[in-house]
């Protein structure tokens, strides 16, 4: 059983099936972070301005569609969110991320969870950090840490066990 995170909303099983991961934050310009358990220790960063891209990213994995989990923020609409962004390419991105991967395969995480969960250090202690990015592929992978904490991924408590450690020597 992984561990117990607020806001969580899953369809998924308690232990995920996948052997690759892939994470999306919608939007505009969408971020993508994949992990692949064939190669633990590297993830994938993209950032997409067209939802063709998008598409062309996730189906170009040549294992079967039951070896793919994908996260993706839960795009929450609100007052501001409409007076300042159309909300209509998150909604799309995550319409056809729900249709394509049904239950089982697809879940919606919190933003402030992820956000609140894995901080930049924490990307950068993970090796996740990449210079140049707009920030859309690092939310992303805070969704990708967020998801394979929950899940209790070896790889990913082996680095929070490593970075406590890290931050407890600074205190």
């Amino acid at each position: 059983m992984g561990l117990k995170l607020s806001g969580w909303r899953s369809t998924w099983p308690e232990q995920a099936p996948a052997q690759v991961y892939i994470a999306v934050d919608p939007g505009e310009t969408t971020g993508v972070a994949i992990w692949n358990r064939n190669s633990p220790h590297s993830i994938e960063l993209w950032e997409l301005a067209e939802l063709a891209g998008l598409v062309e990213v996730i189906t170009d994995w040549h294992v079967p569609e039951s070896d793919i989990c994908v996260f993706t923020e839960r795009f929450d609409i609100g007052n501001e969110t409409v007076r300042v962004t159309p909300p209509v390419d998150s909604l799309y991105i995550n319409g056809w991320l729900a249709l394509t991967h049904g239950p089982g395969h697809y879940t919606e995480i919190g933003r402030a969870d992820a956000k609140g969960f894995t901080s930049n250090a924490k990307l950068k202690h993970f090796g996740w950090w990449q210079k140049g990015l707009k920030g859309h592929a690092h939310d992303a992978a805070r969704v990708l840490a967020f998801a394979m904490a929950h899940y209790n991924e070896p790889w990913m408590l082996e680095k929070l066990e490593s970075y406590m450690v890290v931050t407890d020597a600074e205190d």
